[in-house]
């Protein structure tokens, strides 16, 4: 993998991750869907480098930098949503976001905590994931978790 700019690793490459997709195009993130779904990830942009795999046998390989690794997880199901929190928070990054609703998040921890992972740990994860604009179309919800990751990119304090 290139290692230039600040790389976003999807996990999901569902509407909102498409969405995500269209939105970051010409800044300066380079994107990665990750998506073993075929039909889902031949319909992300020319742009994306869609990765038609298992999430584990991308996160084996990926280059993960706490400068300019930046993770969202947004899949099809909520145990692979789990599972790849567990992983990608104890690798480096500078940003793990996660789509969800509090509710989701508190079980999520509740789970992962009686796993082991410590809470400072699960501190990092952004979720719900996006600034909050009120609209929950998947543009809607792209456009607030692109205005997040740019914000965190270009160190704006109230983005994080």
């Amino acid at each position: 993998m290139l290692n230039v700019g600040p790389q976003l690793y999807l996990f999901g490459a569902g509407h909102v991750g498409q969405a995500v997709c269209r939105a970051l195009l010409g800044t300066p993130f380079v994107v990665h869907a990750i998506d073993e779904r075929q039909e889902w990830s031949s319909a992300v942009p020319p742009e994306v480098t869609a990765h038609v795999m298992p999430w584990e046998a991308f996160v084996a390989d990926a280059t993960w930098s706490a400068e300019r690794t930046y993770v969202a997880i947004m899949t099809h199901r909520h145990d692979l949503d789990e599972a790849i929190v567990q992983d990608v928070v104890a690798r480096p990054t500078r940003y793990v976001g996660l789509i969800g609703s509090e509710t989701k998040w508190r079980r999520f921890r509740e789970r992962l905590e009686g796993r082991g992972v410590p809470k400072e740990t699960l501190d990092r994860v952004h979720c719900p994931i996006g600034i909050d604009i009120g609209g929950k179309s998947p543009q809607e919800v792209a456009l607030s978790v692109a205005a997040q990751l740019l914000g965190v990119h270009h160190g704006r304090p109230g983005a994080s």
